[in-house]
């Protein structure tokens, strides 16, 4: 399974290197975000290989708290828990009996994850550009300044209120899609949900 720390591990960490984006795709994006400040909900990722073909599946809850902070737990192909408090992430993986501990500004901060929770810049790191409707869904693209990334584009579906879909291509043509079902918007969301203590006898690795 693709590690969510990787797909939700692609936004802070890109350095601004030109000039924001005001076209009319950068300007509602940016608007449909701003509304965001939570949310709660139910998540099937696929991996789809270079032909897309699937590759891996994996399912879960996630729930997301701006700015900073991200839950998601995994519960099938493994238990998995992902959770960023905003400074510190935990990456705790059960059948491992391991949780890798590392400061949020060392981690992959352009992700989509990130770009939920409200970190970073959105024009100075992607070109946004609006594809429409398909469907009841409109859908978002964009593509990083820099070329140094492990990644080609985002794809970000937004439905009636928030984000519905998410896809990322990767270099390799390798595609993750996260698809969020029993959406709940601007939910009341404790903090401490977004701390994470190890379970008594496993491994704790700082990075």
């Amino acid at each position: 399974m693709v590690c969510i720390a990787v797909v939700a591990g692609l936004l802070m960490g890109i350095s601004p290197v030109l000039a924001a984006d005001d076209r009319p795709g950068a300007a509602d994006l940016r608007e449909i975000l701003a509304e965001l400040h939570s949310l709660r909900a139910n998540f099937e990722q696929t991996v789809l290989d270079s032909e897309f073909v699937v590759d891996e599946t994996a399912s879960g809850e996630v729930a997301i708290k701006r700015p900073g902070r991200f839950r998601w737990d995994y519960s099938e192909p493994y238990e998995q828990v992902i959770v960023s408090d905003g400074e510190t992430m935990w990456d705790y993986e059960a059948d491992f009996e391991q949780v890798i501990v590392r400061p949020m500004d060392e981690t992959l901060a352009t992700s989509p994850a990130m770009l939920l929770s409200g970190e970073g810049d959105l024009e100075d790191s992607f070109v946004v550009e609006d594809e429409g409707m398909q469907g009841n869904l409109r859908w978002f693209q964009l593509r990083p300044r820099v070329q140094d990334t492990e990644f080609e584009r985002i794809r970000i579906a937004v439905g009636e209120e928030t984000v519905e879909l998410m896809e990322l291509r990767d270099n390799l043509g390798q595609t993750t899609r996260i698809e969020f079902h029993n959406i709940e918007f601007n939910p009341e969301l404790p903090d401490d949900l977004f701390h994470f203590d190890p379970p008594e006898g496993v491994d704790v690795i700082r990075q």
